[in-house]
């Protein structure tokens, strides 16, 4: 019975792949290493309200660029076939929830990072990525803050996971009017 359903399956699994790529299927990576590819330069605008968490940016765009992309990252602009521009847009704090003395119990935190992109002797793109973290208020002040430094972390790497997408969305417009 087991290997019934193993082979059953495994039946599937090679259907569906085979459906996937007659009919042109390419995943988000695949359009986004055509615009994010060679010799690649990532240049940083630091806000100076935000020194710490505009360089969190940069290292996770550049762990991003060198594990999912396998591009090549390098110091000196001239050397660059791809260029990677980054701002933190905005980070703002909302409130959530009050307890019943009305203090502030939980929070949203919000990012947004603008990001341009482009080949050399290309046409800049560009694009902004945004997504949020929530967290509880503890009642240890520096407490708080850690939590709210690690709200500001989780939802800058969630907004820059969809970096593949934005840029294969770009991608794919531009491969639909040609």
């Amino acid at each position: 019975m087991k290997l019934k359903s193993f082979l059953v399956s495994l039946f599937i699994i090679h259907y569906s792949l085979f459906i996937m790529t007659g009919c042109g299927y390419k995943p988000t990576v695949t359009y986004a290493q055509k615009e994010i590819k060679g010799l690649v330069y990532v240049d940083l605008h630091v806000n100076i309200n935000s020194f710490q968490d505009s360089i969190f940016i940069k290292d996770t765009m550049n762990r991003i660029i060198t594990g999912n992309l396998q591009g090549k990252l390098v110091k000196d602009k001239s050397l660059a076939d791809t260029f990677v521009y980054l701002s933190l847009g905005s980070v703002s704090h909302s409130a959530l929830t009050s307890d019943t003395d009305g203090y502030v119990s939980k929070y949203r935190t919000s990012v947004r990072i603008n990001v341009r992109y482009n080949q050399k002797d290309q046409p800049t793109k560009s694009f902004s990525l945004s997504d949020y973290s929530d967290y509880a208020v503890a009642n240890d002040g520096q407490l708080s803050d850690q939590r709210k430094n690690q709200a500001i972390n989780d939802a800058t790497n969630r907004a820059l996971k969809n970096v593949f997408t934005k840029i294969a969305l770009q991608n794919m417009n531009q491969d639909d009017t040609k």
